[in-house]
């Protein structure tokens, strides 16, 4: 929110209501810690308190359960609905004139209303097979995404991420060859005349699994397919690195990862850890900006990214004979362009920063009280509409991030998710964290 939203129009003081936290609003139907999480509410034509308590309770004790976890993203976008279910609700039960504030949040809970049964990445585990499923493939999709910029980290002292244990190893492995087991069903199917591979989910319990697992996170299904086969393969992920793509000149290939990157990285990571996630994204930021001239026209189109001066340069060093050696030398060389473009990134917050402190303190908008009941001036409603409108994009960008790379609506596997039962592909292993 700019500095002009946020100072009042009338140098008058006024008094600001403190809202209500969820323990006020819910008073007995609350639960901490919570012990049953009911069914997601349905669409209503008009909210009544009932209806907006029914979905505090909901979004509530889904962000408390401490059994199944939603992902990352998931976890981002029922705080939103959470916070949004509050704010009209708190607004349901104070006294006076505040009709046309209640129209601002029932218009934009009533749009994620609409996206509460339909988004996969909404739903929480249901099993405890499928919370380690989840668990583990954010885990391996975080070693891949560390591994391809391992030099350069090392060098801006970003720790990695601890890499499979091994005991989780033999977890891989039995997916693997239970992957490739219904591959090799799918095949003798259809040379005998029966079905196709794709088109029986039945035949396919481990691919829906893990189909379901990366809707809910908001990851693509075929780069997890390639990764498990990669890391089974191999045992590690350190030959994803970077440098090898541009050794080779596939720059097509690096623009797609750093795209890809930038997206993935608040697929992975809680909003606890905000500090992380900013660090990481300003990081492939600029790795982007120092490698790519990102189109003026649709920036966020890589396919329109043309290579800079400097990625030929990386390019050209990278073609001598004992590029083995050097590689140490060049993570360091690009890792020194990037501290000098974050440094940047952080002077000119702390002049927008200054700037704030020499205007002087902002005063919080608040409300006016007239006789006990509460009253909305047009500053004040403009504010409502403004904070509305920014968690409404919030929304909005969470659900292109969870947009998955395949069509979908063109896979029977992209609605087959209330008949399967959840992951059961490897009892042995079920219990195993």
């Amino acid at each position: 929110m700019s500095l002009s939203q946020t100072i009042m129009e009338s140098p008058q003081e006024t008094r600001v209501r403190k809202r209500s936290d969820t323990l006020t609003l819910l008073g007995n139907a609350y639960q901490s810690p919570v012990k049953d999480v009911p069914s997601p509410p349905l669409p209503v034509k008009n909210y009544t308190v009932e209806d907006l308590e029914a979905r505090l309770i909901y979004a509530d004790r889904v962000l408390q359960n401490s059994q199944w976890k939603s992902s990352p993203i998931g976890t981002r976008a029922l705080q939103i609905y959470k916070d949004t279910c509050a704010r009209l609700l708190d607004l349901e039960q104070e006294e006076g004139n505040l009709e046309a504030a209640k129209d601002i949040w029932r218009v934009t809970l009533r749009t994620y209303d609409q996206s509460l049964h339909n988004t996969p990445c909404l739903r929480v585990a249901c099993s405890s097979d499928a919370q380690i499923l989840q668990d583990r493939l954010i885990k391996l999709q975080k070693i891949t995404f560390y591994a391809r910029y391992a030099d350069i980290f090392t060098e801006l002292c970003i720790q990695p991420e601890p890499g499979v244990r091994a005991t989780e190893e033999p977890y891989w492995t039995e997916i693997c060859r239970k992957l490739q087991s219904e591959d090799d069903a799918s095949y003798r199917r259809v040379f005998s005349g029966g079905q196709a591979h794709n088109e029986c989910p039945a035949y396919r319990p481990t691919y829906l699994a893990i189909y379901r697992t990366c809707d809910q996170i908001g990851i693509s299904r075929t780069d997890t397919i390639q990764t498990i086969r990669e890391y089974t393969t191999r045992n590690d992920l350190k030959h994803m690195s970077i440098f090898p793509l541009i050794k080779s000149g596939k720059f097509d290939d690096l623009k797609k990862h750093l795209y890809h990157d930038s997206c993935i990285i608040p697929l992975l990571i809680h909003d606890d850890d905000w500090k992380l996630i900013r660090l990481l994204s300003r990081v492939i930021r600029s790795l982007t900006d120092l490698w790519f001239d990102r189109s003026k026209i649709d920036p966020e189109n890589y396919q329109m990214w043309t290579y800079t001066k400097a990625l030929r340069s990386l390019y050209r060093q990278l073609q001598a004979d004992h590029y083995s050696v050097p590689q140490k030398q060049l993570a360091c060389a690009v890792a020194k362009k990037i501290r000098k473009r974050l440094r940047d990134v952080e002077d000119e917050e702390k002049a927008m920063e200054s700037l704030s402190m020499t205007i002087g303190p902002l005063r919080p908008s608040g409300t006016k009280r007239v006789k006990g009941a509460v009253k909305f001036s047009s500053s004040q409603l403009r504010v409502e509409r403004e904070r509305a409108t920014k968690m409404a994009v919030d929304w909005n960008d969470i659900m292109n991030l969870v947009h998955v790379a395949e069509d979908i609506s063109n896979t029977f596997f992209g609605n087959y998710y209330e008949p399967a039962s959840s992951l059961a592909i490897i009892p042995e292993l079920s219990s195993e964290r």
